[in-house]
């Protein structure tokens, strides 16, 4: 699992890029204090977050490359992720 959390603009994550193996099933968590979507650039794939109710997205990574995840209304990057 990746997790991520966000309050007062700033985000916290382990790092910065995430690899993960081509087929391998992924689960990122991010919790925010608004509400705001979640994108996962790539998959196309986007869930909203808001105070009290992190937001999950789950998939498998069958498609190769670097894929940004961030807060789609602020445009605020998360991570990305490296599909290999």
């Amino acid at each position: 699992m990746i997790e991520a959390s966000v309050a007062g603009g700033t985000v916290t994550v382990e790092q910065d890029r995430f690899e993960v193996a081509k087929g391998a099933d992924v689960v990122i968590r991010v919790t925010d204090d608004v509400e705001e979507p979640i994108h996962l650039h790539g998959y196309d794939i986007e869930t909203d977050a808001a105070p009290g109710q992190p937001a999950e997205i789950a998939f498998t990574a069958d498609v190769p490359g670097v894929f940004e995840v961030e807060l789609e209304d602020s445009g605020t990057l998360l991570f990305e992720i490296e599909v290999k």
